[in-house]
């Protein structure tokens, strides 16, 4: 017969329960209470306590990744823009120099030279390649004037 000893010091019996007044846990309480909870009564212990600590430590990791995940394809159109908007500004500058009298000719081929190596090298993600190829087009149209601009020039 299987002895227990109780906070009083008496022994009492197996399948006896001890007098005494004893405060209950929370935790103890709700079990008495519903039973447990659904992972408790469906699972076995060891897997019980697996999952549930799998989910105290998942919860707080997917509010990081979570946001995360939406913030970082935010921040890489945010960079390939921004490199598109730095070669249209060298693009811009070209134009805007073409516009004045008496432009000159070999700096803006030079400047041409460089900004069309810019575009070359500079990279940009597979998913943006038609902002690449409108940035390219609208180079060649800025390369045309500067040609027409040559032809129409007295040497």
């Amino acid at each position: 017969m299987a002895v227990a000893a109780t906070q009083s010091g008496y022994a009492v019996t197996a399948n006896q329960v001890p007098t005494g007044s004893w405060a209950l846990s929370v935790d103890a309480h709700q079990f008495y209470k519903s039973g447990g909870t659904f992972l408790q009564r469906h699972l076995p212990f060891w897997l019980w306590v697996f999952a549930s600590r799998l989910i105290v430590a998942l919860v707080p990791l997917l509010g990081v990744i979570y946001p995360l995940a939406r913030l970082v394809p935010a921040a890489i159109g945010f960079e390939v823009d921004r490199r598109l908007n730095l070669v249209y500004a060298d693009l811009r500058s070209i134009e805007a120099r073409m516009e004045e009298p008496n432009p000159p000719r070999d700096e803006l081929e030079a400047d041409w030279r460089r900004l069309e190596e810019k575009i070359r090298t500079t990279h940009i993600p597979r998913r943006y390649a038609r902002a690449v190829y409108t940035l390219k087009q609208h180079a060649t149209l800025v390369r045309d004037r500067l040609a027409r601009l040559d032809a129409n020039s007295p040497h």
